[in-house]
């Protein structure tokens, strides 16, 4: 049995994460910033006959992150594997409209977060010459793919990325494993209703009025996929004996493969099955229905 610390658990697919680890036989604290919102997992727990041991910890604040490390490594002796999975979908719409305001709250979660818990793990990891940090990214990260309007949201997962990248050339020397893991999309989330909820707010009447209809199209095409794929992926980054850097393996290799001027055509909605067909890609966002005649509107 293992010690897994998971950040992000009061809901979606961290909840989801931390259960099916706990189900695995993996001893799990599922930390949360709020701990009055643990009901939930307490009650999805309970259902699946096993147990988790929720900590507080709030990824934009050291001083939490600290304590929750030494509190686990109080109980628990050790730290075997921690998982980034704490993120914020905002900031969502054009570029052109967000504030640094915005950006720096969606960078302090998603991108110093994750920073934050592995300078705070890895002293331990070291001593004991033995861990794992995974950090959930997105096969988006590159910006080829064709989900429209989550910039800054992709902005933070690019550096997620990087810094997963970093670690892995800086800590492989003390027997440390970092993992950079596309969990897919988990259709049955809470982030699919925060993310409707900033869409309502969108301007009808803005220039890229178009682009917010295909955005919208593609959270409700979202939302209907099934986590369970995704909450599997995680568990099995956490529990397998050997796990590739990027995990699964062949993410996101097909996008990056995507030349600039081929980018350009899809971005134009120009010979946008033809472009997907040349690499294999037929489907996914970029040839969503009306996405040319939308954007050539």
């Amino acid at each position: 049995m293992g010690v897994i610390l998971i950040t992000g658990t009061s809901s979606g697919l961290g909840l989801r994460a931390a259960v099916e680890l706990a189900r695995r036989g993996e001893r799990v604290f599922a930390s949360m910033r709020d701990l009055s919102r643990d009901g939930e997992l307490q009650d999805a727990a309970r259902a699946a006959g096993v147990t988790v041991e929720v900590v507080q910890l709030d990824v934009t604040d050291e001083d939490s992150v600290q304590r929750a490390v030494r509190c686990v490594l109080a109980q628990a002796g050790a730290i075997d594997v921690v998982v980034n999975n704490a993120a914020v979908v905002a900031a969502t719409g054009p570029l052109e409209h967000t504030t640094d305001a915005e950006v720096r709250r969606v960078f302090d979660t998603n991108a110093f977060g994750p920073l934050r818990i592995a300078r705070a793990v890895l002293p331990s990891m070291r001593e004991r010459k033995h861990g794992r940090i995974v950090n959930i990214a997105t096969g988006g990260t590159n910006g080829r793919g064709g989900i429209r309007l989550f910039g800054i949201y992709l902005m933070t997962k690019a550096a997620l990325t990087t810094l997963t990248l970093e670690l892995a050339k800086e800590v492989r020397g003390f027997g440390i494993e970092v993992v950079l893991l596309d969990a897919g999309i988990g259709g049955a989330t809470s982030i699919f209703k925060h993310i409707r909820e900033q869409m309502s707010s969108w301007d009808p009447g803005s220039p890229y009025a178009a682009l917010q209809v295909i955005a919208s199209q593609q959270v409700a095409l979202g939302s209907g996929i099934d986590p369970t794929p995704a909450v599997e992926i995680i568990a099995d980054a956490c529990t397998l004996p050997a796990v590739p850097l990027r995990y699964p393996a062949a993410f996101p290799r097909t996008w990056e493969a995507v030349s600039d001027v081929d980018f350009l055509k899809l971005c134009d909605g120009i010979d946008v099955q033809e472009t997907l067909a040349k690499y294999g890609m037929e489907g996914g966002m970029w040839a969503f229905t009306g996405q040319a005649e939308s954007v050539q509107q």
